[in-house]
């Protein structure tokens, strides 16, 4: 039981910071990528960390540390990864800014 909330909490926050990185627009500016329609920071912000509380309730502080050390790697993970190629070429095409 303990183990399964763990990894559900990690699934959910891991979601949450990628869509994090994908609608940032620095992030995006620099892969030459169009602006996101739609951001919901705060939203997203909430559910990655939400899922904390939850873990500490169920499993205690083990899978609370076993759950801050799954999203702070797959946090660098996500924010290491770089767009499909299809997506910059996608994000230029409309572009007219030679930087």
């Amino acid at each position: 039981m303990m183990l399964s909330v763990t990894v559900a909490a990690t699934a959910i926050s891991a979601a949450a910071l990628s869509h994090l990185a994908v609608t940032d627009p620095k992030r995006r500016r620099v892969f030459h990528l169009p602006a996101p329609r739609r951001r919901h920071a705060g939203a997203a912000w909430a559910a990655a960390f939400a899922p904390g509380v939850v873990v500490a309730e169920v499993s205690g502080a083990g899978g609370l540390l076993v759950w801050f050390g799954a999203i702070s790697v797959l946090g660098w993970a996500v924010a290491r990864a770089r767009p499909h190629p299809e997506s910059r070429l996608a994000g230029t095409v409309g572009n007219s800014d030679p930087l």
